[in-house]
């Protein structure tokens, strides 16, 4: 999980990519927990005692990649809220403070309803485009400017070149940690 809070004084938001954790079901608590975390971590450092009104809201973004067929392709929120058993609660303070939204990367393309890039369906393919680590910056870049209106920036290429780098790095890692174990395979058999 990777994650940059931004704390404005209001809120505290950040964004956590995942890969395969999401089918193994680990995800949720992964969310559960961090969100917590988030939540309790104010106290005594943003408000003291039992003084609850200066808790900051939390919010989380959990980009999800190779994920599985049953949940590619969704926008998924998780919140409190309060579900009367019996009478109705007429205000249920807190309930608004955490929020976590889980967005599962498919690898095709979907259709976007009367051609609206802003929809979720949108978001869905422009992340997409942004997180295949088999296109080449050139090719993104072209998509963002055609498809999304997105101006090429010194900044973006500058980032989806960062992003092209570190998938390259990643997979020689796991080459380089292959090529070892093989070695060591080897060497055992011997």
């Amino acid at each position: 999980t990777n994650a940059k809070v931004e704390n404005d004084g209001q809120r505290i938001t950040d964004f956590n990519s995942e890969d395969k954790e999401l089918n193994e079901g680990l995800v949720w608590f992964d969310i559960v927990f961090y969100v917590s975390r988030l939540i309790s971590s104010q106290k005594e450092r943003d408000f003291k005692n039992s003084d609850y009104d200066n808790i900051k809201k939390v919010y989380s973004i959990f980009i999800c990649t190779d994920t599985s067929k049953m949940s590619e392709n969704t926008i998924t929120s998780y919140e409190l809220s309060p579900r009367s058993l019996y009478g109705e609660m007429k205000k249920a303070p807190g309930c608004d403070l955490l929020r976590a939204v889980m967005v599962c990367v498919g690898k095709t393309k979907i259709k976007c309803y009367n051609d609206k890039k802003d929809s979720p369906a949108g978001l869905l393919n422009l992340l997409k485009v942004i997180l295949d680590d088999s296109m080449a910056v050139s090719d993104k870049i072209r998509i963002l400017e055609t498809e999304y209106s997105i101006e090429s920036t010194h900044r973006i290429r500058e980032e989806l070149d960062r992003m092209c780098n570190l998938s390259d790095t990643i997979e020689q890692r796991g080459i380089e940690k292959g090529i070892e174990r093989g070695e060591a395979v080897k060497l055992y058999e011997l």
